[in-house]
């Protein structure tokens, strides 16, 4: 089965693909779309019928991760069904007194070490900057009505994943490259984000 993420850090494997055109064209998008994204020095181009990674070479990159912690109350509910088919599919979540989490988030980020300071990015900047745009507006909050970035969506884990990205990406300074975020819900769920 073929693997690709946005992030052009996956791999593709060509040989499980048919070569029709379509599967021509499809590999030649993913690629052009990867390479536009990649990081590494040399990405590679895949040739059908051969096993490739799409960025095979991450000689000099180094991914930097930050920990931080918020609590926040959700449910989920979809708005247009019945408390019934509400409760049948979000089950305990769709309490209308709202549940709690302790997540965790975890932000990467991606590139190659300043040769001044040794540092991909300072870790306290970084820290300072989730703070600001994210912990500040998530912590202790009701995620459904609360946080401005999540009005109108389905507060799951996985929206509330890619409304941080989106916080995150305006607000990182030049040369900072958001590889991934992490969020925890609970110490055995959790979503993963690559933009």
């Amino acid at each position: 089965m073929p693997l690709i993420n946005k992030s052009g850090f996956g791999a593709l494997w060509c040989n499980e693909l048919s070569s029709s055109h379509w599967t021509v064209s499809l590999i030649s998008n993913v690629v052009a779309d990867t390479r536009s994204r990649c990081m590494c020095k040399y990405p590679e181009t895949p040739s059908i019928g051969t096993n490739h990674y799409l960025c095979k070479n991450f000689e000099g990159m180094v991914f930097l991760t930050r920990i931080e912690h918020f609590n926040a109350a959700h449910k989920l509910v979809n708005p247009s069904w019945t408390p019934e088919k509400n409760e049948e599919v979000f089950g305990l979540c769709a309490n209308e007194n709202w549940h709690g989490h302790n997540y965790e988030l975890y932000v990467t980020i991606k590139g190659e070490p300043d040769p001044d300071t040794g540092f991909l990015f300072d870790v306290k900047k970084l820290s300072g900057i989730i703070n600001e745009h994210i912990i500040e507006k998530l912590d202790h909050k009701n995620l459904n009505v609360e946080v401005d970035f999540m009005v109108g969506k389905m507060c799951s884990t996985e929206n509330l994943a890619v409304g941080i990205w989106n916080q995150l990406i305006s607000n990182l300074p030049g040369g900072v490259v958001l590889h991934a975020v992490k969020l925890y819900e609970t110490p055995r769920i959790f979503v993963e984000y690559f933009g």
